[in-house]
């Protein structure tokens, strides 16, 4: 239990989930985890260099965010986060330079206020 509470703090509910599924025989489309500690530590342009050399030639891939307690037993930011189409390492870079400024996003200060959450999530990809 500490390591699955451990697991959904730094990555989300869904990217656990998604994981169990998977590990359970389950057919889950391929996915990677970039965590907020990663965001922050290199630049966005070597971001985009690791993400474009892990997808290009794989066909359709969607980049998603995520955030830190997104969904949950209080919470539920269904529809606030994004998902971008990506075939070109442009897309990768649009689509990340979006995602970083999600947090102040009128969607979401929206959300935040509707809900009383004083503390933005901490965004992942």
């Amino acid at each position: 239990m500490v390591l699955e509470n451990k697991v959904k703090k730094l990555h989300g509910s869904k990217a656990y989930n998604l994981e169990v599924l998977r590990q359970n025989g389950f057919e889950v489309p391929l996915f990677r985890i970039i965590s907020n500690q990663s965001l922050n530590e290199v630049s966005s342009e070597e971001l985009v260099d690791i993400i474009w050399e892990k997808v290009k030639g794989r066909g359709i891939f969607i980049l998603r965010s995520s955030a830190e307690g997104e969904d949950g037993p209080e919470n539920s930011f269904a529809g606030i986060f994004d998902s971008y189409k990506i075939e070109t390492r442009k897309d990768v870079s649009d689509a990340l330079l979006e995602l970083k400024n999600f947090g102040n996003s009128k969607r979401l200060r929206s959300y935040m206020k509707e809900r009383g959450i004083a503390k933005k999530p901490r965004m992942n990809l």
